[in-house]
């Protein structure tokens, strides 16, 4: 593996482990344990680059999602890049569904994008999300989906953190 795509993979995980601890840590959340019905609403910081031509993209490592235990909830870092129509725009949220599921919700929408107004009408657009945030101890499940289609899923192991790959990039 290349060296700079290395230290790249490192720094994203280093920044959303930081982003996740730093800002999440200090939020207090409701005890999913003694309040079943009450929604969990932690913030989730997300950074975007693109979206930019696939073919002119120096993004050659799968994107991934990381779970991992902070003794008070569950740190979730993610690097995601996805592929998708150039005058689309690119958003990620956290949702709950369920008591204790969660589903990182990457969707499109034929809104305009931010992105460089130099992409050709032949060019596959593609996106990267970095970021971070929280779920709670209790949780079953986190789910990543693309446009409502599953590309991955976590099963809380209560044990040992987790990293998933993803496809690079993730495609409906």
């Amino acid at each position: 593996m290349n060296k700079s795509v290395l230290v790249l993979c490192s720094l994203s995980l280093l920044v959303g482990l930081t982003l996740g601890s730093s800002f999440f840590g200090a939020m207090v959340l409701n005890d999913p344990v003694n309040n079943q019905n009450e929604d969990i609403s932690t913030g989730l910081a997300v950074s975007s680059s693109g979206p930019v031509c696939e073919s002119t993209s120096n993004h050659t490592s799968p994107g991934w999602v990381h779970v991992v235990g902070d003794g008070d909830n569950f740190d979730v870092t993610f690097d995601i890049i996805v592929k998708h129509d150039r005058n689309e725009s690119v958003t990620v949220s956290r949702e709950q569904t369920g008591v204790n599921g969660f589903t990182l919700n990457i969707s499109t929408s034929n809104e305009s994008s931010s992105g460089p107004a130099t992409l050709s009408e032949n060019c596959s657009s593609i996106t990267r999300l970095s970021g971070g945030g929280e779920i709670p101890l209790s949780y079953d499940q986190l789910s990543v989906e693309y446009n409502d289609n599953q590309v991955a899923r976590i099963n809380n192991t209560q044990t040992t953190p987790q990293l998933k790959r993803l496809p690079n990039p993730i495609t409906e």
